[in-house]
């Protein structure tokens, strides 16, 4: 092939799943080295949001974490969006084909999450801790209500007899 590599450099390709190559160069972050991001996945189609339309790209990386980037990924400390989940390592990453969901599959968990994917998928903050502890909180409350309640009953006395 005359030109060799640089003759399709700039080729569409249908999807894009290694983790190495030019629309992918800056994928691995601060101290990570080549074996960190074990998959990528593109989406099929383009995403539309304020910010208008572009394609996104999943990436799995050894941490537990799925992260979602605009593509390409060319721009060093470029903006994305991680999601904690797996217990361990995340082995890949898959969008649908009409880029609904994001599947992604855990190794030492052997779980297979379904990400629903939205127009604003980089903008979303995943669920944190916080969250949960104040569900948890709520819950609590609730609880204590409904003893308070029963307490007040046994106080005063005058509780319905058989």
């Amino acid at each position: 092939m005359p030109g060799g590599g640089s003759a399709l450099k700039n080729a569409d390709w249908f999807t894009w799943t290694c983790v190495i190559g030019f629309p992918v160069q800056e994928i691995w972050r601060g101290t990570e080295d080549g074996t960190d991001v074990n998959a990528v996945d593109r989406s099929h189609g383009e995403i539309k949001d304020k910010d208008g339309n572009y394609r996104i790209i999943a990436r799995a990386d050894d941490f537990g974490k799925v992260s979602v980037y605009k593509y390409p990924i060319v721009v060093k400390d470029q903006q994305y969006n991680e999601f904690p989940g797996h217990s361990s390592h995340v082995t890949s990453c898959r969008f649908s084909t009409q880029d609904e969901y994001l599947y992604s599959t855990g190794g030492e968990d052997q779980c297979v999450f379904q990400w629903k994917v939205r127009a604003n998928f980089l903008s979303v903050k995943p669920r944190d801790d916080d969250e949960e502890e104040d569900e948890e909180v709520e819950d609590e409350d609730a609880e204590e209500e409904e003893v308070d309640d029963d307490e007040e009953e046994e106080d005063d006395g005058e509780g319905e007899g058989i």
